[in-house]
């Protein structure tokens, strides 16, 4: 984000805000003094989500991030010991600037998240299966929760409804496979709710009275998807913290390397 003027820092033309999963490129050490907490040290290579954020009329500084959006809790770690690996969400700064369509972003999401999977397949080591499954059902929970606003917001479906809605079918059919993660599942109702989800987006204005039932349905089936992925973790041996530490750098690796090919 380019946030320098000629004659200095350029102002903030609305409320703008940034939320990222980053990975460390060195060493940093946060603390808050609210927190009660000591101050938390990270070693380089990990990943983690962080915030920027600004208010219209003040300049913009993009030279920090926050840890929370907590003003009592945060901490904060400079610019140039991150890299960007995927944004979460952006409000630009500048009011001429487009937004990313949220199905487009989520679309991009899955194709990261998916290549981590296929390569994650042969991995003997439990620590890092827990978070390639732990990162693909966040984007699956991110997608859900599309579905359940639409499920909720009462009004026709949009073409950019309709991509939600084919991704998600796509998360369906990807993740819900007989023996998934060691489990049996209800593969039957998922491949239907797929299937239906894509009918819904093939033509979104003939959802007819019935659309609510029908992303009830979707949304029920995305819960399931997120029980697949989600027991990996609950079977997983408990890690100690150099072990985690070693994972989540080992992960990190990983991520900023698909995201490279995006």
């Amino acid at each position: 984000m380019n946030t320098t003027a000629e004659h200095g820092p350029q102002l903030a033309e609305r409320d703008w805000s940034r939320s990222a999963i980053v990975r460390l490129v060195q060493d940093v050490t946060t603390a808050s003094p609210y927190s009660g907490l000591g101050p938390i040290h990270r070693r380089a290579g990990r990943v983690m989500t962080l915030q920027q954020h600004g208010l219209a009329g003040e300049p913009i500084d993009g030279t920090v991030w926050s840890t929370s959006g907590d003003a009592d809790l945060t901490g904060f770690v400079p610019d140039e010991a991150v890299q960007v690996l995927q944004v979460l969400e952006e409000t630009s700064p500048f009011l001429a600037t487009p937004a990313e369509p949220v199905h487009a972003r989520l679309a991009r999401r899955w194709r990261q998240a998916s290549a981590l999977f296929a390569h994650a397949i042969a991995d003997t080591a439990s620590a890092d299966r827990v978070m390639v499954h732990a990162h693909r059902q966040e984007v699956t929970r991110d997608v859900k929760n599309q579905v359940t606003h639409l499920r909720y917001n009462a009004r026709p479906l949009g073409p950019q409804d309709a991509e939600v809605l084919r991704l998600a079918a796509d998360i369906l059919d990807q993740v819900v496979q007989p023996g998934a993660s060691g489990y049996e599942w209800d593969v039957d109702s998922a491949r239907t709710a797929a299937a239906d989800l894509r009918t819904l987006a093939s033509d979104p204005a003939q959802a007819g009275s019935d659309l609510t039932a029908r992303l009830r349905a979707a949304d029920a089936a995305l819960s399931i998807a997120l029980q697949v992925d989600g027991a990996v973790g609950v079977d997983a041996p408990r890690l100690t913290p150099q072990e985690t530490e070693a994972a989540e750098i080992r992960f990190g690796a990983r991520l900023a390397a698909v995201a490279d090919v995006e």
